[in-house]
């Protein structure tokens, strides 16, 4: 992606202290979030491998892998770099030549609110053991990713501010210049 520099020049000193704040809070937001989805992945890692572990010696065969994961994918906003939380599921390919590790992410929507996901669309997709885990990481990451939209929003809001300013200014010294 490529990030388009913001031109600050035109800013008031209180502006950019107000912006630069908005986006540390929005990175110790997106730490707090990799904290989180870190968290969620050692237990994910660590289950689905004593289970493939297990059904290689032939105890409780049965017992499915878990599929069902969030993932924090960087975003463009603005012309600036940011971070979206998203749950994928992760289905497996089988071996392929040029690939070595056959799982392939695949995102799925949300359900009915804009930044959060049904719970009822999150246990549909898990494997029943691991919902219980799903469910109390999505109640942790669905303020955070309120949070970060409304960060997002007003990077936005305040970047295209400026921008209508200068095109204003701009006009007006064409015609009157």
């Amino acid at each position: 992606m490529a990030v388009v520099e913001l031109d600050m020049s035109d800013w008031s000193d209180g502006d950019i202290r107000i912006f630069n704040t908005v986006v540390n809070a929005e990175i110790e937001e997106i730490d707090r979030a990799r904290r989180i989805v870190d968290k969620y992945w050692v237990g994910f890692e660590r289950s689905n491998r004593a289970i493939l572990n297990d059904k290689k010696i032939g105890v409780d065969s049965k017992r499915k892998t878990s599929v069902l994961a969030p993932v924090i994918e960087k975003v463009e906003t603005s012309g600036r770099n940011s971070a979206r939380i998203i749950w994928c599921l992760f289905e497996w390919k089988g071996f392929q030549k040029r690939n070595r590790n056959a799982w392939k992410r695949v995102p799925f929507s949300k359900g009915h609110y804009e930044y959060t996901y049904n719970p009822s669309v999150l246990v549909k997709h898990s494997v029943g053991w691991d919902s219980i885990s799903i469910l109390e990481t999505e109640a942790q990451l669905e303020p955070i990713r309120l949070t970060l939209k409304n960060y997002q929003r007003m990077i936005v809001s305040m970047s295209a501010k400026y921008r209508r300013v200068s095109k204003l200014t701009q006009k007006r010294e064409f015609i009157y210049g």
